[in-house]
């Protein structure tokens, strides 16, 4: 385990020195290829469509409970 924690350690700070050297330019460079690379990617569409869905769940479902709470309590639940 140590020699796991030492190697991980210089590649974090041999990865610190050459992100670091090749600048704000590369950065945003290699970030727009990473991103091309996982639009085009199946399973990130899948994902994609996963968390709309279980976000229109959790609206419907907030929308309903502030409903209910409103016939069953004076001022209703407000939610943030």
């Amino acid at each position: 385990m140590t020699k796991f924690r030492a190697g991980l350690a210089a590649g974090l700070a041999v990865g610190y020195y050459l992100g670091s050297r090749a600048g704000r330019e590369r950065y945003e460079q290699l970030n727009r290829a990473a991103g091309r690379l996982l639009r085009r990617h199946p399973k990130v569409d899948h994902a994609a469509a996963d968390l709309d869905k279980a976000k229109a769940v959790i609206d419907l479902t907030r929308e309903r409970v502030a409903d209910a709470a409103d016939h069953l309590l004076p001022g209703g639940l407000t939610f943030r």
